[in-house]
């Protein structure tokens, strides 16, 4: 992977916590943010999907060739995060929760309490296998990695087993994880596919891509707008959808944004070539605000609800409510300090100890 494309995976990995983060604040905050700004956090989830299965694609093509070392990096990789996301919620909405009850009864499934269940699915990830729909108190965004990470584990047995013992192992996971979760696989996969893809068209360059390229993110635009925003612009978020008809049209509708997506990146591919597109300091800020990307999708709710709490004049000023939104990211990006960015010096405390890696 070139630079020019690095760096826009992680441009689009901001993109998508950003959308997430203001979709959010839109709802509880900002209700005239504008729906082309604020009104994409489903879509987001969808867009990470895609990056994932792309990531987890390149990755499993160089660095991680072992099934140990995919393992652990995966391992570090959740963990690292979601421990303090863990932390940090309940400790928002202890506090929360005992100032304003009132705001907290209007989040659909809040529980002042987690059972046993919850924490098992919350640490394992299996809060989303067959029809559960679990998360820990306000942190509804944990939802996606319920799917995320069944996905990191087909993955691995796909890639790292051979013969029967593939095609059993396969089988015995999507028949655990359930038909859910398995049913939006492809959106992930289609991470997978345009690594894959553009894999096989390493050589970039020339006015014939160029404008191939061109047409191809101008295309992806139109298809994500026409399905957002005219084709199927009422639909369920993925782990909503209930009934066969409102799964099936989110279904629909979440595929075509994963497709518009590829589009996108296999487009920018062959429009940037090896050209310098990326000044050094936006490819720094681009790289610092994606290493805390993960930080930032799992805190910033608790971290809102408490600030709702305390202050509840933020609902009904908007400048109070771009001030505290500014607080809320300042403080997340502060938390990824103490884990994601963390990531080298807990390789070293949990080394790999096979001689052969």
């Amino acid at each position: 992977m070139n630079k020019n494309l690095s760096v826009y995976i992680d441009f689009l990995r901001t993109i998508a916590a950003m959308g997430v983060f203001l979709g959010h604040a839109r709802g509880w905050m900002l209700p005239g943010m504008p729906v082309l700004i604020g009104a994409q956090a489903s879509q987001c989830v969808a867009v990470f999907f895609v990056l994932s299965g792309f990531v987890i694609a390149f990755v499993t093509d160089g660095k991680e060739v072992h099934w140990q070392t995919y393992a652990r990096a995966r391992a570090l990789r959740m963990y690292s995060v979601t421990l303090l996301a863990l932390l940090v919620g309940i400790a928002c909405d202890s506090i929360g929760y005992g100032i304003a009850p009132q705001l907290y009864t209007r989040l659909e499934d809040f529980k002042t309490s987690a059972s046993f269940v919850d924490y098992f699915t919350y640490f394992t990830f299996t809060n989303e296998v067959w029809w559960n729909n679990r998360w820990i108190g306000s942190n509804q965004a944990f939802w996606s990695l319920g799917y995320e990470v069944p996905y990191y584990f087909l993955f691995g047995l796909a890639v790292f087993l051979k013969g029967w013992p593939r095609r059993i192992g396969l089988a015995l996971a999507c028949v655990a994880i359930g038909p859910r979760v398995v049913a939006y696989a492809p959106l992930w996969l289609f991470g997978v596919g345009t690594y894959s893809y553009i894999k096989q068209r390493e050589r970039t360059g020339g006015a014939a891509r160029r404008r191939f390229g061109g047409a191809l993110i101008a295309a992806s635009l139109i298809l994500y707008c026409a399905v957002r925003f005219v084709l199927l612009r009422k639909v369920d978020n993925i782990f909503y959808a209930n009934g066969l008809m409102p799964f099936a049209r989110s279904w629909v509708h979440f595929h075509l944004i994963g497709i518009a997506i590829a589009m996108n990146i296999i487009g920018f591919h062959a429009f940037a070539g090896e050209r310098e597109l990326w000044p050094e300091w936006l490819t720094r800020a681009i790289r610092w605000i994606a290493g805390g990307s993960f930080t930032l999708y799992l805190v910033h709710f608790p971290l809102m609800m408490l600030s709702l709490a305390l202050f509840p004049a933020i609902m009904h000023q908007p400048v109070l409510a771009v001030l505290d939104m500014v607080l809320v990211l300042v403080a997340a990006f502060a938390l990824a300090e103490l884990g994601e960015r963390r990531k080298k010096q807990l390789q070293r405390l949990f080394p790999l100890t096979h001689s052969h890696l």
